[in-house]
């Protein structure tokens, strides 16, 4: 794995008896540690690493608590976007759609399909909410799993196959991170190196 930091940026801070917080918070914004911290990212994401070799140092049950997490959003999103009411509209239409031989039939159909579209909309997300949750899991491990045994190089050429491209994204997302938590890092690095 490579390393995720340019050791040569912090010569100056470890032979410094007293290491400065504004010091050290100029070099965790400076162009020159993005550039070595996206360096190394992008080199590890073009690995061949499996991503749970990668992430061997998640606490116990981080996936599964991540699995369920989504599981419960995509229900509740699928309940919001309305489509157990898209669902039975479509299937009271199927259903018309048999009954319309007649002119009694069509009449008939249209009567059904108005009664019955609310209450199975209503069966259909209490069905989502109650039982979804199941078959919402079975589809995530299966494509988890796909994941796992993809190499990251193949998972990050979702993102951008350009080498460039990843990088610039990686020093954006390092950039933008670091402007909010630079200072309580350097601080908290700080107080402990003058221990």
């Amino acid at each position: 794995m490579p390393c995720l930091y340019d050791p040569d940026i912090l010569v100056e801070v470890k032979m410094s008896q007293k290491i400065n917080p504004d010091e050290f918070q100029n070099i965790l914004l400076s162009e020159q540690m993005a550039e070595a911290v996206a360096d190394s990212l992008v080199e590890l994401l073009r690995g061949d690493d499996l991503p749970e070799e990668l992430c061997g140092f998640l606490p116990e049950g981080a996936v599964s608590r991540l699995e369920e997490e989504l599981c419960v959003r995509i229900q509740v999103a699928i309940c919001k976007a309305g489509l157990p009411m898209v669902f039975a509209q479509k299937g009271g239409e199927i259903a018309a759609g048999a009954m319309t031989n007649s002119a009694i039939g069509k009449a008939v159909a249209r009567k059904i399909v108005g009664i019955v579209t609310k209450p199975m909309a209503r069966d259909l997300e209490e069905y989502i909410i109650d039982d979804g949750h199941d078959i919402i899991l079975g589809l995530m491990d299966k494509e988890l799993q796909y994941i796992a045994n993809s190499p990251v190089s193949e998972l990050s050429n979702i993102f951008t196959t350009d080498d460039s491209e990843l990088k610039a994204l990686i020093k954006l997302l390092y950039l933008m991170f670091m402007k909010n938590y630079a200072r309580p890092i350097a601080e908290k690095i700080c107080s402990g190196a003058a221990l």
